[in-house]
């Protein structure tokens, strides 16, 4: 077993690099370590199930891929669910964006979203929330992110 923290002083050690804490050798080398982890899971297909709650701003049906309300971390959305109390877990079904823009040529105003299309790197809702709409998100996480600490590394389980 091992810890980011050891893998650091190691790396530090063997190139020479300064490995005392915050120097900027070592926020590089962690900064490495987990881009080395990022690459390793990608492909291997490895990604971390998640989920996280999103608030939709009224008014507005369209929202930029990992910038806030959305998860930063996101990769891919499984799910997508309603929480407000007036709608309670009603899922979100996914379409086309193509489908999205023939509703809107309808007349349907704002309303609680009942789907969705994802244009990377757009989310866009319909129809447009007509008030502050909670979501719970299902989604597929970047992967871990490792902290320069002790926190022990298992690459290989027990058998």
């Amino acid at each position: 077993m091992t810890t980011p923290a050891l893998l650091i002083d190691r790396v530090c050690d063997v190139a020479k690099l300064d490995k005392t804490a915050a120097s900027d050798d070592r926020v590089l080398c962690l900064s490495f370590l987990n881009e080395a982890v990022e690459r390793v899971c990608a492909a291997a297909g490895v990604v971390v199930p998640a989920e996280a709650s999103a608030s939709l701003t009224s008014g507005t049906a369209t929202y930029t891929w990992n910038t806030s309300p959305l998860p930063t971390d996101m990769i891919h959305i499984h799910e997508l669910r309603i929480t407000d109390s007036s709608v309670t877990n009603e899922t979100l079904k996914r379409v086309s964006l193509r489908q999205i823009n023939e509703y809107r040529a309808g007349t349907q105003s704002n309303a609680t979203p009942y789907c969705y299309a994802v244009d990377h790197p757009v989310v866009v809702f319909y129809p447009t929330p007509g008030a502050s709409t909670t979501l719970k998100l299902y989604y597929a996480g970047e992967g871990i992110v490792l902290a320069d600490g002790t926190t022990e590394i298992v690459f290989i389980p027990k058998a």
